[in-house]
């Protein structure tokens, strides 16, 4: 399919799908330079806020993950990403934790970084009953242990 017949269907797909009575507001954007195909539906420049979709995601790769014992929610983030990724994220008193931050931390949003909403951590107790077994022995992570800012 050629790059105008594509964007035809991609126009018909999300003008059915914007008709539906059930749908607000539809925004989709599809670029790829390598073959300069460029297509989009909708108010594409207003930004959304889109990580609480994919919480649910990425705790289930993480989970995962753990299941293949690729990791451990005991694993440093540091390790994963490098300590220069970390460095100064979360820094208390003088102190920066960003090096201690582990995955379970992120996962129970306990890490001490900042953050855009507030609420309960959900994750949380499925982390620790899912891994329970696997979780690398350590320190406890805790909010605790990392003042909010």
């Amino acid at each position: 399919m050629n790059g105008p017949s594509r964007a035809g269907e991609l126009d018909r797909i999300a003008a059915r799908f914007s008709a539906k009575p059930t749908t607000s507001a539809l925004s989709v954007a599809i670029e790829r330079p390598a073959t300069g195909f460029a297509w989009s539906h909708g108010d594409t420049a207003r930004p959304y806020f889109f990580a609480s979709v994919t919480k649910l995601h990425t705790t289930s790769v993480i989970m995962q993950l753990c299941h293949e014992r690729a990791l451990t929610l005991g694993t440093r983030v540091a390790d994963l990403l490098g300590d220069d990724l970390l460095r100064g994220l979360n820094t208390y008193d003088g102190h920066d934790h960003g090096g201690a931050i582990t995955v379970h931390d992120l996962l129970a949003h306990t890490s001490g970084s900042p953050t855009t909403s507030s609420g309960s951590a959900p994750a949380e107790a499925a982390c620790r009953r899912t891994c329970r077994t696997r979780t690398a022995p350590g320190p406890s992570t805790t909010p605790s242990r990392w003042p909010a800012r």
